[in-house]
């Protein structure tokens, strides 16, 4: 019958695509040795099989990793000839496989990307790399929106909260997690990107001298004694009500325990760390006693309810 033709020619140019598949790794790994992709101008392999191949994004980060470690690991290159394992026919299985396979013991590996389903080797995998249960993308999931996904360690999501506590005071919003990492990025790039670093040196050389004044406000608090205070408080709220210590840490300020029109001055001892609505609740008693009116109520910390 005519479907069965066809599904015969199916199977050969199937047959032959898989095929190409490992001889495209074992070419991909020559000109990876001889870094035969520069001659070419293009930076690396992964541009190489992009720019020159016309291979997707994702397709070239999978022939690019599994050409590199069957070079480390012959076993897999030997699986891949003979078409026990396929790069686009089981590419999340070995994505699992590759974070795990060593050079010791290859076989049990290959065996169980060959006959496990994807949920069994997901579990093995994460019984050894529990990382390995999330995958690593970035996907385009609207015109100038990306979806992230990574898994980070716990020491990563304690420096992240940080982060986020900080700009969320910087900027008296919350801050989403894409605020906190682009903050996160721009001031990384401030700081390393040698092209930012030279546009700041052109611009101090044609930038006028400024004009030595000096510091009038009374409030100010310098630099080095506002460190101090940091230092001292742990960046926490030290407001101690009824229910004990307050320790908000992302909305907090400077605060003069004796005020400044009382001859307050910004020594560290006279200074200490409230969050903003301890801050203005104590603002608030100071006028009260001045003035003698009933005091409001504390407001409540930016974005909360």
């Amino acid at each position: 019958m005519e479907f069965q033709a066809l599904h015969e020619k199916a199977q050969r140019c199937a047959d032959r695509y898989h095929a190409n598949e490992a001889e495209l790794i074992g070419l991909l790994q020559q000109i990876d040795s001889t870094r035969g992709y520069q001659a070419l101008g293009y930076a690396s392999l992964h541009a190489y099989v992009v720019g020159a191949l016309r291979l997707s994004d994702d397709q070239a980060y999978q022939f690019t990793r599994v050409a590199r470690k069957a070079r480390e690991v012959p076993e897999l290159k030997a699986a891949l000839d003979q078409g026990i394992l396929n790069v686009s026919k089981n590419v999340s299985k070995e994505r699992r496989m590759l974070s795990v396979i060593e050079p010791a013991k290859p076989g049990e590996w290959i065996a169980k990307a060959a006959t496990l389903k994807q949920r069994d080797l997901e579990r093995e995998v994460a019984r050894l790399v529990p990382r390995s249960a999330v995958i690593e993308r970035m996907k385009p999931v609207a015109h100038d929106v990306v979806e992230f996904r990574s898994a980070i360690d716990a020491r990563t999501e304690a420096l992240l909260r940080r982060v986020q506590n900080l700009e969320s005071r910087r900027t008296s919003k919350p801050s989403s997690w894409n605020d906190t990492l682009s903050a996160m990025a721009t001031l990384y790039l401030e700081r390393h990107d040698p092209v930012r670093k030279a546009e700041r040196a052109q611009a101090r050389k044609s930038a006028p001298i400024p004009s030595q004044g000096r510091i009038g406000a009374t409030r100010y608090v310098p630099a080095h004694v506002a460190h101090q205070v940091s230092l001292r408080d742990r960046g926490q709220c030290t407001f101690t009500g009824a229910h004990g210590k307050c320790r908000e840490s992302r909305w907090t300020e400077v605060h003069h325990v004796t005020p400044v029109s009382k001859g307050g001055t910004s020594v560290l001892d006279n200074l200490t760390t409230l969050c903003a609505s301890h801050h203005r609740y104590l603002h608030t008693l100071e006028r009260n006693a001045m003035y003698g009116a009933p005091f409001a109520q504390c407001a409540p910390l930016p974005g909360t309810p």
